[in-house]
């Protein structure tokens, strides 16, 4: 099993890691037992990522920051009840500053590993 040590110790020795976008618990379920079988290894995927655009997309919403932190970590809470593997979570802009600590907070208590900002933006 891959764990949260396990995955910084990787990202840190900057090793190419294997990663997959997963919208839904059953979408994780599946991921985590998927095994490619080479020649010489088995490969498996470290960790998740849980992407705002396809948690929006599921709901029927724009990916313009419309689904809010406390629905995202419901789906993302209901990921990690059901899977292993560590949780990338795509925190698009990282919402007002005034928030951003708050949001990180939240989200290592729902049980999130990295939290992924692709552009700050003052708001």
């Amino acid at each position: 099993m891959i764990t949260r040590h396990c995955l910084k110790q990787q990202i840190s020795l900057k090793h190419c890691l294997r990663v997959l976008e997963v919208h839904s618990p059953l979408s994780a379920m599946i991921s985590e037992r998927i095994t490619i079988k080479t020649e010489t290894q088995l490969k498996k995927f470290y960790a998740f990522w849980s992407s705002s655009l396809s948690d929006s997309t599921l709901r029927g919403l724009p990916d313009t920051e419309v689904l809010n932190l406390r629905n995202r970590m419901a789906t993302i809470r209901e990921i990690l009840d059901v899977t292993t593997l560590p949780l990338i979570v795509d925190g698009d802009t990282g919402g007002h500053k005034q928030h951003f600590s708050l949001n990180v907070a939240m989200l290592e208590r729902n049980g999130e590993h990295i939290y992924v900002v692709g552009k700050m933006v003052k708001k």
